[in-house]
């Protein structure tokens, strides 16, 4: 039984637009007015919009199989890709380009294959439900999504809203499954559909809260710094960190907001025109200032300072160090909720 354009729709979580084009189901995370904004303003940056980080696929079925059928495109950087399914939050496959191979600490530059990739998923017996995690690094287009003939299929949809906006970090860089990004373990335990803003190489930009989505999120996490750092100057960081928190203020009054610091690099000795490391800290914590909303979280030690953890030697994160991140982080957000 293959499911229709309508029912996909339906089970999707995490997706302002959905549309049917040509090559299949496409799924966009940024609603057409911030697209046009990234298109206008950076084109590496509109084209990283344009992957479904975040973006899910979860219903509830009788189903015995799951037949996935998808066209994944590259959006600028890292190669690999993955599909994590699970059944009652137990992962019971991947469909990916990278299984079965040795894979160095460092698999971030490695040139992985992409184009059309299927897969058939056992699902065992009774009711369950089924969540499909689609690749966040991949302009992901589903062709085909088939259950077994007569199957149930109800969308699953969490109770709260998650609103997520960051940089590489936020987006999933470089977690080799979906699923173990932080910001997916945080809305799993917050029980909230995310929506995921983050866009690798992004800072502060004031134009992207300023460009309200449809619907009202419970909680708000703001992730940037990191990139502030390395490329903007003082002066011009404190304006848009200020810009972006007045945006927010103005758009999503009193959301419950996690503001998370930057996290630990291996290269933050380096000379950049913004000064030390830590004041992209002080920077933050002065321009929120006393918004009782508005919760800061120190990330500095959110990952272990060691390059075990990092996919790429001391910048983005690897599963193991998503599981760090998503264990600490978690342990100061929920005494605020």
């Amino acid at each position: 039984m293959v499911l229709d354009f309508d029912t996909i729709k339906a089970v999707s979580c995490g997706a302002v637009r959905v549309s049917q084009e040509p090559e299949g189901v496409l799924f966009n995370r940024f609603t057409q007015e911030q697209s046009d904004l990234y298109e206008e303003k950076q084109q590496g940056f509109f084209y990283k919009s344009q992957a479904s980080a975040g973006i899910k696929l979860c219903f509830h079925t009788n189903s015995r199989s799951l037949f996935i059928k998808a066209l994944v495109k590259n959006v600028r950087s890292r190669t690999y890709f993955s599909f994590d399914v699970f059944v009652n939050d137990t992962p019971v496959g991947y469909l990916d380009n990278y299984s079965g191979l040795e894979l160095p600490q460092d698999y971030s530059q490695i040139s992985f294959p992409v184009g059309e990739f299927s897969r058939t998923f056992d699902l065992g017996d009774g009711e369950k439900i089924i969540t499909v995690h689609l690749p966040w690094n991949k302009k992901t287009y589903l062709q085909e999504v088939a259950l077994d003939d007569g199957a149930m299929v109800e969308p699953v949809k969490p109770v709260k809203k998650l609103l997520a906006f960051g940089d590489s970090i936020t987006q999933g860089f470089d977690a080799m499954r979906p699923s173990c990004r932080y910001i997916a373990q945080l809305a799993k335990a917050l029980n909230a559909e995310e929506f995921n803003k983050g866009i690798g190489g992004e800072g502060y930009c004031p134009e992207l809260p300023a460009l309200k989505d449809s619907f009202d999120p419970d909680y708000i996490v703001v992730a940037y710094g990191s990139n502030d750092w390395r490329s903007k100057k003082k002066t011009d960081f404190e304006e848009n960190v200020k810009a972006f928190y007045a945006a927010l203020d103005k758009n999503y009054p009193g959301v419950k907001t996690f503001v998370i610091t930057p996290i630990w690099r291996s290269n933050l000795d380096i000379q950049t025109d913004f000064a030390s490391f830590d004041e992209i800290e002080s920077g933050i914590r002065q321009a929120v200032g006393s918004r009782e909303n508005i919760t800061v979280i120190r990330g500095f030690d959110l990952v272990p300072h060691c390059i075990d953890y990092f996919g790429d030697y001391g910048l983005h994160p690897n599963n193991k160090g998503f599981e760090h991140y998503f264990k600490n982080l978690w342990e100061q957000v929920k005494k605020y909720i």
